[in-house]
């Protein structure tokens, strides 16, 4: 599914937010983006503006051709996104989704661009007894190496808790 590319210490299933560490990194698979993911994308949202479905209109455009929406880029992130946390950064099983920020798309994503994101831990910040604040920060690259998506994702990870007898 994904690959580890550093971290400190042997890689293991995440269970807790001190499993977790940061400056670890991942790499997903890639992900091929299809003129039939546009056309279903815009048949969902209904989101049928012409620099993503129409060839002809594209031709005359600055891009050449049709370009992928950035939200559905950053809707394969999300599926992407879970494939290298539940592997790799996070507990899968246990962790609360709780936003993007600083969602940029840098450059067009076109018709058989194939993307991978590489995720990195950038923050830990405990909040309670029961749970700590772990920041990712993404970025979707393409076959060429260019950023097309960039933004940062906020999980809420369950802390282990403290054996009564441990403390004196």
């Amino acid at each position: 599914m994904c690959r580890l590319v550093w971290s400190h210490g042997l890689t293991m299933q995440r269970q807790m937010y001190e499993d977790c560490r940061v400056g670890e990194k991942a790499i997903s698979d890639g992900r091929t983006i299809t003129e039939a993911d546009i056309v279903a994308y815009a048949a969902l949202t209904g989101d049928w503006n012409p620099i993503h479905c129409n060839a002809e209109f594209m031709s005359e455009h600055p891009f050449g051709e049709r370009i992928a929406h950035g939200l559905l880029i950053l809707s394969i992130s999300s599926g992407l996104l879970f494939r290298v946390v539940g592997y790799e950064l996070l507990p899968l099983k246990n962790i609360v989704f709780v936003g993007l920020e600083q969602v940029r798309f840098v450059n067009p994503t076109r018709i058989g661009d194939t993307l991978r994101m590489h995720a990195e831990t950038i923050e830990m910040k405990p909040v309670n007894a029961q749970s700590g604040l772990v920041t990712v920060r993404i970025k979707m690259v393409n076959q060429r190496q260019e950023a097309v998506l960039t933004t940062r994702a906020k999980f809420a990870v369950p802390r282990k808790r403290l054996d009564a007898s441990a403390v004196v």
